[in-house]
């Protein structure tokens, strides 16, 4: 039994710190594998899909509706021009723009959007939003458990809008003044001739 350990032992011209130089070569292969994908593939993915809103950014959404997010905040996906939906976020606020053909009113609209997603719990009193053009929206709270944000819809000349504002309840009205530019940044294309 001691012959076996003996022939065990890896000779003095082979260790380096107590370990077998010869494996040593693997261990680093192995290791720098785990620090790529623990470390920088993640960190690279963070950065390219965290691109965040710079000063002036102007989104363009279908039917020529535009807005202006806020600087700072993170777009959920590239905005792409032209496309029905865009998503940004902050410190777990989601704000997210729909703009599509509506031929009625925003409280229709308001109403619309209430109806189809069940898992809005919508309450308050409809409240008069006007956008600086002249369009005037609806608007209601959305309480979701520990959840706070509100609904708009704007309806005007056969295009509707709406947004949902989502976060958690004790992060939301620290950002009452970002989410009120935003909204305030909503354009129709022709919102001069808004009655």
């Amino acid at each position: 039994m001691e012959d076996w350990r003996l022939e065990q032992r890896v000779p003095v011209e082979h260790r380096l710190l107590g370990l077998d130089r010869r494996y040593l070569l693997p261990l680093l292969g192995v290791a720098a594998v785990w620090l790529l994908w623990a470390v920088v593939l993640p960190a690279v993915d963070e950065s390219i899909s965290r691109s965040e809103v710079g000063t002036g950014d102007v989104v363009h959404l279908a039917r020529g509706v535009s807005y202006t997010p806020a600087e700072g905040w993170v777009y959920a996906g590239t905005p792409a021009p032209g496309a029905p939906t865009s998503e940004v976020y902050s410190e777990g606020v989601s704000f997210v723009v729909h703009s599509g053909a509506f031929a009625g009113s925003s409280e229709e609209l308001l109403a619309t959007v209430d109806d189809e997603d069940e898992q809005l719990q919508v309450t308050g009193a409809t409240r008069s939003v006007p956008l600086s053009g002249g369009v005037v929206g609806v608007a209601q709270e959305i309480h979701d458990g520990d959840a706070l944000g509100a609904l708009f819809a704007f309806a005007h000349d056969g295009t509707g809008v709406t947004v949902e504002i989502d976060g958690p309840a004790n992060v939301v009205p620290l950002q009452t003044e970002d989410l009120g530019r935003m909204i305030a940044g909503i354009r129709f294309p022709d919102e001069d001739a808004a009655p």
